[in-house]
C-alpha cells in the first residue's frame, strides 16, 4: 500500500507543478499582450486575408441533399436554412446536426430570414406568397406580418409588397427589401408599420435606385445593402442617404460583415453567385481574397446564394449543389506554438483550459474514450510500440479484447447508462454510440473514425483527435521504452504498476452537464442580369 500512496503523491506533485507552470505561463501571456498594446482580434478575418478551410457539409433531415437552400440565419445557437423547393426552413445545430423543421405546409417559397434573439422569433420572407411570416424558435407559427403605411388614422396595408431580404436591427426594428415595383428598403416597426423607405431612384440621380437588393445588414448607424443587379454594395446613413458605394464587377447576393483586426474598419464576406466563389472585400471595395472554386466537390460551389459567419465558422448556402457548406478558420500552420499561446489578451487560458488534449502529456495515466472500431486502427498502428501516459475506455466486445492482446491498456465498459439512454432518444443514436458519447463526456477526449459520432461529440464540447496523431504522441518504439525502463528504479516501477491496478477501481466522475445546443440565420435570392 505504501507503494501506491507514494505513486499517488508523485502524481499530485506532478500535477501541482504543472498547474503552477500553466498559471505562470498564463500570466506571462497576459503581460505580453498588455506590453504589445494590441487590440484583440474580433473575428477570424484579420487585417490581411486568411482563407478558411473546408470542414463539412450539412444535409437534410433524411440525410439526403437539401433541395434548394437559399438563405441562412442564426440565433447564436442554431442554424436556419430556407429551402425554396422544400417550402420550409430547416433548423440545425451549429455543428450541422438536424433539429427541426419550421413552416412546412405554410411556407411556399421561403427566401431569406433573420432572428430576433430577444423575443426568440424568426422572420421569414416568402417569394411565392409575397409575405413576411413570423415563427417562434420551436417552430410555432406566430403571425403573418401586416405591413402598413400612412398616418395612424389612415393606415393601410402596403400593396403591392414583395419582400426579399430581412434584417432585425439592434433596436428591434426591421429592415426589409421590397422588390415589388421600385425596389427599395422598408424601415419598419415590429408591428409592421413602415416608418421610412430609402433606395428609390432619385430623379436627379437615376443610379441611386436599387435593382434586386438581395441582402441588408445594419451595422451601428449604417445600413448596408447588396444591390445585386447593379453589382455594388451601398451604405446608407441614419437618414437613408447614400454615404458610400462599393463598385463590384460581380453579382453579390447574401453577405456578412466582420470587423477587421483593428476593430475600426469592416470586411465584407459575400456570395459571388455567378463566379461560384465566396469573396472578401474591405470597406473600400478592394478584394482581399476568395474562397472555393466552381464545382461540386468538397470546397467547391455552384451558384452560392448566402453566407454568414458565426463563432469562427463560415456557413455557405451552396444553392446549385443543394447543400450548405461549413468552413473553419484554422491557425496558420507556419505560426509557432509559442506565438499562438502568447497571443491575445487572455494569454494561455483559453487554449489550455478549453482544450483537454493540451493537458494530456502532464498526467499519467490519462483516461481517453475510444469507439470500438477505432481500436482496430490503434492496434494496427501501434504494433512494435509501447503505450505511455494513457488508458483507453471503450465498450466490452471482441475489439477491446483484440486491442488488449497487442498491448493497448483498455478498460472495458458495458454497464447501463441513463445518460446514454437519454442521448439515444435525443440524438437518435444507436445504443453503442450513445454509450460511447456518455463515456466521452467523462474523459472529455474521444478517439473515433466515425464522422457522425465525432460531430455529436464536438457539439458536446468533447475534444475529438485523430488516431494516427494519438499513436505518434502516446507511444514509443519498443527499444526506446526498454532502455528507459532499465534506467528507472525498480521500486518506482512497482509502485506505478500497483497504482495503475488501483485506478481501475476508482469511481467515475459524474457526467458534465450537457451544454446548450446552438443555431443560425437564413436568407434568399433575386433575379440576376
Amino acid at each position: 500500500m505504501s507503494g501506491i500512496l507514494r505513486a499517488r503523491r508523485k502524481r499530485r506533485r506532478t500535477l501541482a507543478i504543472a498547474v503552477a507552470g500553466l498559471c505562470l505561463l498564463g500570466l506571462l501571456g497576459s503581460a505580453a499582450a498588455v506590453l504589445r498594446d494590441e487590440p484583440a482580434e474580433a473575428s477570424p478575418v484579420a487585417d490581411t486575408f486568411v482563407a478558411p478551410v473546408f470542414l463539412r457539409e450539412v444535409s437534410s433531415p433524411s440525410g439526403e441533399p437539401l433541395k434548394r437552400p437559399l438563405g441562412l440565419a442564426s440565433d447564436g445557437d442554431r442554424l436556419y436554412v430556407t429551402d425554396a423547393l422544400a417550402g420550409a426552413v430547416f433548423v440545425f445545430g451549429m455543428d450541422g446536426m438536424y433539429l427541426r423543421t419550421i413552416g412546412e405546409g405554410r411556407l411556399q417559397v421561403p427566401a431569406y430570414a433573420d432572428c430576433d434573439r430577444r423575443t426568440r422569433e424568426v422572420f421569414v420572407t416568402d417569394r411565392g406568397l409575397g409575405l413576411l411570416l413570423v415563427f417562434e424558435y420551436d417552430g410555432s407559427f406566430v403571425e403573418t406580418l401586416a405591413v402598413t403605411q400612412g398616418r395612424d388614422e389612415e393606415k393601410e396595408e402596403l400593396d403591392p409588397f414583395a419582400p426579399l431580404a430581412v434584417e432585425v436591427a439592434e433596436d428591434r426594428s426591421l429592415l426589409v427589401s421590397d422588390v415589388s415595383e421600385e425596389h427599395r428598403i422598408l424601415y419598419m416597426r415590429r408591428s409592421g408599420e413602415v416608418l421610412d423607405t430609402f433606395g428609390e431612384a432619385d430623379s436627379a440621380d437615376p443610379e441611386s435606385g436599387l435593382n434586386y437588393p438581395n441582402a441588408v445588414k445594419r451595422v451601428g448607424g449604417s445600413t448596408w445593402v447588396a444591390d445585386s443587379n447593379n453589382r455594388r454594395f451601398v451604405e446608407y446613413d441614419r437618414q437613408g442617404a447614400i454615404s458610400r458605394v462599393l463598385r463590384m464587377d460581380k453579382v453579390m447576393r447574401g453577405f456578412d460583415i466582420l470587423p477587421s483586426f483593428d476593430g475600426a474598419s469592416l470586411q465584407i464576406v459575400a456570395a459571388d453567385v455567378l463566379s461560384h466563389r465566396i469573396v472578401t472585400v474591405d470597406e473600400e471595395g478592394e478584394q482581399l481574397g476568395t474562397v472555393g472554386e466552381p464545382g461540386g466537390g468538397d470546397g467547391e460551389f455552384a451558384f452560392p446564394n448566402d453566407v454568414i459567419v458565426e463563432n469562427g465558422i463560415m456557413y455557405v448556402a451552396d444553392t446549385g449543389n443543394a447543400r450548405v457548406q461549413m468552413w473553419e478558420w484554422a491557425p496558420d500552420p507556419e505560426e509557432s506554438i509559442a506565438d499562438i499561446l502568447l497571443s491575445g489578451s487572455f494569454g494561455l487560458w483559453p487554449i489550455l483550459f478549453l482544450s483537454p488534449i493540451a493537458l494530456l502529456p502532464l498526467v499519467r495515466p490519462i483516461e481517453v474514450t475510444v469507439s470500438p472500431e477505432t481500436l482496430v486502427t490503434l492496434a494496427e498502428a501501434s504494433k512494435d510500440r509501447v503505450w505511455r501516459r494513457v488508458r483507453l475506455v471503450t465498450l466490452v466486445g471482441q475489439s477491446a479484447e483484440e486491442a488488449a492482446a497487442v498491448g493497448i491498456p483498455v478498460l472495458p465498459f458495458g454497464g447501463p447508462s441513463p445518460d446514454a439512454e437519454a442521448f439515444a432518444e435525443e440524438l437518435m443514436l444507436d445504443s453503442s454510440k450513445a454509450t460511447i458519447l456518455a463515456l466521452a463526456l467523462q474523459s472529455r477526449v474521444l478517439l473515433t473514425e466515425d464522422e457522425d459520432l465525432a460531430v455529436v461529440a464536438r457539439a458536446k464540447d468533447v475534444e475529438v483527435v485523430e488516431p494516427e496523431w494519438f499513436v505518434d504522441e502516446f507511444t514509443r518504439a519498443a527499444e526506446e521504452s526498454a532502455e528507459e525502463s532499465a534506467a528507472e528504479p525498480a521500486e518506482d516501477r512497482a509502485a506505478e504498476s500497483a497504482a495503475d491496478e488501483d485506478w481501475a477501481e476508482e469511481p467515475a466522475e459524474e457526467l458534465a452537464d450537457e451544454p446548450a445546443a446552438t443555431e443560425d440565420r437564413a436568407e434568399e435570392p433575386g433575379d440576376s442580369p
